[in-house]
């Protein structure tokens, strides 16, 4: 296993499950290593638009590849492949939305999401 990477997979994970972001401080932390080591490794992810900082509160949070990314592995998985015309069109049936996925360890990864086709509340259009 090569360290850095590992390393680099762990603060993606903490990022991941910091809902506004994480400091150097925290990062380093969190992966146990030394501030400059976080420094150096958050500055590599973020050069690769893997994470991001917010230079207002200068935390770090998840960056625009990553959603590169998993698009391209939603485009490759067979599931959503077949399952996109069968879900809308039975969304559009039922007036529903219809959500696709499969486990992955102890959580559902949705690869595919129909919306409801009069939108996210019905309520609100009737009101008008």
């Amino acid at each position: 296993m090569v360290q850095s990477v590992a390393r680099a997979i762990e603060i993606l994970r903490v990022l991941g499950g910091a809902a506004r972001g994480a400091g150097v401080t925290e990062v380093a932390e969190r992966i146990g290593v030394a501030k400059p080591t976080a420094h150096a490794l958050l500055r590599t992810l973020e050069a690769g638009q893997l994470v991001a900082q917010d230079h207002e509160t200068g935390k770090y949070r998840l960056g625009p590849a990553l959603l590169e990314l998993g698009n391209a592995y939603l485009e490759t998985h067979e599931l959503r492949v077949r399952s996109v015309a069968w879900a809308d069109g039975l969304a559009n049936r039922t007036n529903e939305a219809v959500w696709v996925g499969v486990l992955s360890a102890d959580h559902v990864l949705v690869v595919h999401h129909a919306f409801r086709p009069e939108g996210p509340c019905r309520s609100s259009r009737s009101a008008r």
